[in-house]
C-alpha cells in the first residue's frame, strides 16, 4: 500500500516496518494521553490495527460517503492516519513534527493499494498459501482514505 501526499509516494508498509527506534519512542511519548487520559500513546501494532478496522468499516459501509463520513468521526483511525503519515515522512528522510502530520487534512493525502494488500494468507499450511480476500482493484475511488 502506497501513501500519496503532495505528489509524493510512500510505502507504507515499509514506513511502519523500518520505523527507526527513536522515531517509535518520539511517536509514542508524543502521542500519550491523546485518546484519553492515561492513554498510552501510539504504536505501530496498534496503528496497524486501527487502520485496518478503519479500512474494514469502510469497506461494510452501504455507500463510499458513509464509510468516509464515519471515519472522519472516528478518532482513533485519525490518530492512526496522522501516525502513518508522520512514520512515512521520517521513513523518507523528511523533518517534521507529529502536530505537522496531526495539521493534515483528510483531503490532503491518498491511499493506493496494490493487489497484494487484498491477498490473506491460508490458515491452512496445506491449503494454497494465499487467496484474494476482496477486488484485485489497484486504486480505490476516495480521496483520504483510498486511491
Amino acid at each position: 500500500m502506497r501513501l500519496l501526499i503532495d505528489d509524493t509516494e510512500y510505502d507504507v508498509n515499509q514506513a511502519l516496518d523500518n520505523a527507526k527506534l527513536g522515531d517509535l519512542i518520539k511517536l509514542k511519548v508524543s502521542t500519550m494521553g491523546m485518546l484519553g487520559e492515561g492513554s498510552a500513546g501510539v504504536t505501530v501494532p496498534w496503528t496497524r490495527a486501527k487502520f485496518n478496522q478503519g479500512m474494514s468499516a469502510m469497506a461494510a459501509a452501504d455507500t463510499l460517503a458513509l464509510g468516509e463520513e464515519a471515519l472522519q468521526s472516528d478518532s482513533e483511525f485519525l490518530l492512526a492516519i496522522a501516525a502513518i503519515i508522520w512514520l512515512a515522512k521520517r521513513n523518507n528522510g523528511e523533518t517534521l513534527s507529529i502536530d505537522d502530520a496531526l495539521a493534515r487534512q483528510f483531503d490532503d493525502f491518498q491511499f493506493k493499494f496494490d493487489p497484494a494488500d487484498f491477498v490473506q494468507e491460508s490458515a491452512d499450511p496445506k491449503a494454497p498459501s494465499s487467496e484474494v480476500a476482496a477486488s484485485p482493484a489497484t486504486e480505490a475511488p476516495t480521496k483520504a482514505s483510498t486511491t
